[in-house]
């Protein structure tokens, strides 16, 4: 079904969902509205998401939960690094 030209205009600048005449969706910021049709530019990465639970379970990050996060410590694979910057000066000779 064909949208008009109004209808294209209050969704301006506001991330979009295409659906092509092939069946394919499209994701994107409406970029440019005009009489014979719209610019939209493309967003990467968005994939859909589904459930077949009625009330899916929704955890963020700013709501408490039982995850246990230890810090890891990545020091060690900065020693080669370290070796190479201390032995530049002797490469140039």
């Amino acid at each position: 079904m064909a949208i008009s030209y109004q209808h294209a205009m209050r969704f301006y600048g506001q991330p979009v969902m295409v659906l092509l005449r092939d069946g394919r969706r499209c994701y994107g910021h409406l970029r440019h509205v005009v009489r014979d049709g719209i610019y939209i530019e493309p967003m990467r990465g968005v994939r859909s998401a589904s459930s077949s639970e009625n009330q899916p379970e929704i955890t963020t990050a700013d709501q408490k939960s039982e995850i246990e996060i230890d810090p890891v410590f990545w020091g060690w694979l900065f020693f080669p690094f370290l070796v190479l910057a201390a032995l530049w000066p002797f490469f140039w000779w």
